[in-house]
């Protein structure tokens, strides 16, 4: 599993988030993106839908997809996790 932190102070992480998303699934890898704000998994999936108009980056809030979106870690097959809202969570390790 590979660890990256991003302390995001300038930019938001709707932003933010396509990209490293979009360089994770280029690299022919999974990401969860949890967020226990569903509000902000609402603003993250209209990013990654939104984020660019020549790109697409196939997702979804269940399934099975390169990116998903959850409220909670819990999901097999994903070694790349980015952890939004602000908060640590220990099973992600």
């Amino acid at each position: 599993m590979k660890v990256d932190f991003y302390y995001l102070t300038r930019t938001p992480v709707e932003q933010t988030l396509p990209l490293i998303a979009e360089k994770v699934v280029g690299q022919g890898q999974r990401l969860l993106v949890v967020s226990g704000d569903d509000d902000q998994l609402k603003r993250l999936d209209t990013a990654l839908w939104t984020y660019r108009a020549d790109s697409f980056l196939p997702h979804s809030r269940e399934g099975d997809q390169p990116i998903l979106l959850a409220e909670a870690i819990g999901a097999e097959g994903y070694h790349n996790v980015s952890l939004c809202a602000g908060v640590w969570r220990e099973e992600a390790m």
